[in-house]
């Protein structure tokens, strides 16, 4: 669905009518939240211009027209090509009107996007969304995260805390969980492998 619309006839269209004594309505619907982007075809119905209710509703021509709606939407676009995993800043995009003939990404604000990381390479000029930018981290505070250590030979593997949210790759604060299930007292810095997963970052 689209707030706001952009309709675009054939420039070769050629509609015939008489010059007066007619009124052209178009078939669109009364509110614009219903209509939907993409190529559509629409009728133009002719009537007499009359005073009379007798007559003013007598259809003289219908005409079936192609045209285009497009949304016009406020989005962030990316000032320059970013890789895979690069953490957004203010500098990397700004917010770009432009008309769309598919359904529109959803408008994301600067606030939304500053520290998220980028998903797939994105192009410079390529509108930034959930297609190309993780928005939601991987990790979040207080989720419960297995905990790896490795030492030559041995693998321990614990269940841990974290104590703030993070991407993959990131390296978060953690506390490890004691048998009983209370917290450690000791906070350890592991790199966030998976959603479930971090490695303890050496000392």
């Amino acid at each position: 669905l689209v707030s706001e619309i952009d309709i675009r006839l054939p420039e070769d269209l050629n509609v015939e009518v008489p010059t007066d004594g007619i009124e052209m309505r178009f078939g669109l619907p009364d509110k614009v939240s219903s209509l939907h982007v993409g190529e559509r075809i629409i009728a133009l119905d002719v009537y007499p211009l009359s005073d009379n209710p007798a007559t003013m509703r007598d259809l003289l021509k219908r005409y079936q027209l192609p045209l285009t709606i497009r949304a016009r939407r406020m989005v962030p676009v990316s000032n320059r090509d970013l890789p895979v995993g690069h953490q957004l800043t203010s500098e990397d995009f700004h917010l770009e009107e432009r008309l769309f003939t598919e359904n529109p990404p959803v408008g994301r604000t600067p606030a939304e996007l500053i520290g998220k990381r980028v998903s797939t390479n994105v192009n410079e000029n390529d509108v930034l969304s959930p297609d190309n930018i993780k928005l939601d981290p991987d990790v979040r505070r207080g989720q419960s995260i297995r905990l790896v250590y490795q030492t030559p030979g041995l693998i321990f593997r614990i269940r841990s805390v974290a104590l703030r949210e993070g991407a993959t790759g990131e390296v978060i604060p953690v506390q490890p969980v004691l048998p009983s299930g209370q917290r450690s007292n000791r906070t350890l810095r592991a790199r966030i492998v998976s959603t479930e997963l971090a490695v303890i970052e050496n000392e």
